[in-house]
């Protein structure tokens, strides 16, 4: 199978064609990728990428990638496994050079590495990362709440974008339910140089995700939509303060107070909070 005779709907979808161009004409710098589950922004970006690669290989420019997660140990079955997943999509990987240990992608002299973000001694691997030929153009961040917070976001980026023009972040994540969460109250914020898209397995062709995932999805949403609109819809569905999150505040009726079997006196409940 030749890459040629992919057509790009067939690969990306719908959903992701405007990004896609808006990426092609370099109007933006950071794009931010959320949604549920399902909603293939982790192999839009692997699409992406890979094809991304290659392209500015045959326009004469060598461009690396690096792949990040928080902690190391879960790159290989998530950013590494998508970009492979991708590579075999496209019916390249006898031009790539695939490395499982040390994990590392290469396309000619074009290398994509991968890191881990869990300590200092992490960070200063990355605050001195050089590639053998060119420059880091491409920078993923898988999940990206399980980052502390935008500035650590900064410190990376600003470290592997340099050296080069054209360099593009990717961050994909599924928002948390509290808005007060970091990444939701920053994709709130507008700025010029980023983009943010939202996706959702609704977006996807039905095919592509099998009936049992959709089967799921639809039986989560009847029993708890609360759940489902979180989980696979990527919605902020509280503040995240709520401890009881059916708790339904009305008038105990006497009836009600006389069914009780057991009832405490405030003199028997002071006497128990002393004794513990």
């Amino acid at each position: 199978m030749s890459i040629k005779q992919i057509s790009t709907k067939e690969i990306i979808g719908d959903k992701f064609i405007d990004v896609l161009e808006d990426i092609m004409d370099r109007k933006h710098i950071h794009y931010f990728f959320k949604g549920g589950r399902g909603s293939l922004k982790s192999s839009f970006v692997s699409i992406y990428v890979i094809l991304a690669i290659m392209r500015d290989y045959s326009n004469g420019e060598i461009s690396n990638c690096v792949g990040l997660r928080k902690v190391h140990n879960t790159i290989h079955d998530s950013v590494f496994a998508n970009l492979t997943w991708a590579i075999n999509l496209l019916g390249v990987g006898n031009l790539w050079e695939v490395n499982e240990s040390p994990m590392r992608l290469r396309y000619k002299k074009a290398t994509i590495l991968f890191r881990g973000c869990a300590n200092q001694k992490d960070y200063e691997k990355i605050k001195s990362l050089k590639f053998q030929v060119g420059y880091c153009r491409y920078v993923i961040f898988e999940e990206l709440t399980e980052f502390r917070d935008m500035d650590e976001i900064r410190y990376i980026t600003q470290s592997l974008f340099r050296g080069g023009n054209g360099a593009i972040g990717f961050y994909m994540y599924n928002p948390p339910p509290s808005k007060f969460n970091w990444v939701n109250d920053e994709v709130r914020q507008e700025v010029s140089n980023r983009y943010v898209h939202h996706s959702t397995y609704l977006d996807v062709k039905p095919e592509w995700l099998g009936e049992d995932f959709i089967s799921e999805a639809e039986i989560l949403k009847e029993v708890n939509p609360r759940k489902y609109d979180s989980m696979y819809m990527g919605l902020e569905i509280g503040e995240g303060l709520e401890i009881y999150k059916n708790l339904k505040i009305r008038t105990i009726t006497d009836q009600e107070i006389q069914s009780f079997d057991k009832i405490y006196h405030l003199s028997k409940v002071k006497f128990l909070i002393k004794r513990f």
